[in-house]
């Protein structure tokens, strides 16, 4: 059976538009198919960001509720964060990362006065 090539653009093109709807949804929510690494952080967290010997290390504190950075974007190869005044974007290629930590520190940073 033959299939014309704009059939079958026209097939890549709804499977490459309704994936990105997918990642759109997806906010405040572990990142599908994320293995590694960032496996652990979810769109729209906040984490600091720190720059170590030329690598990075990216800090989770209390689940992402405070941090200098806001997770936008979360793939295998990268992440993409911004500054908390929305100016700066980071691109964070997983090759640069050093560590991932995440620090719980129950009843000390509350909110409540």
């Amino acid at each position: 059976m033959k299939f014309n090539k704009q059939v079958c653009a026209f097939i890549i093109a709804i499977a490459f538009s309704a994936s990105s709807v997918i990642a759109q949804n997806e906010i405040g929510t572990r990142a599908a198919g994320v293995h590694g690494i960032f496996q652990s952080l979810k769109v729209g967290q906040k984490v600091s960001l720190k720059e170590s010997f030329g690598q990075w290390e990216i800090g989770l504190l209390n689940n992402g509720e405070y941090g200098s950075h806001s997770i936008l974007e979360i793939n295998n190869s990268y992440l993409l964060l911004i500054d908390i005044g929305q100016i700066t974007r980071y691109w964070v290629p997983i090759s640069s990362v050093k560590i991932v930590t995440w620090t719980k520190v129950p009843g000390v940073l509350s909110t409540k006065p």
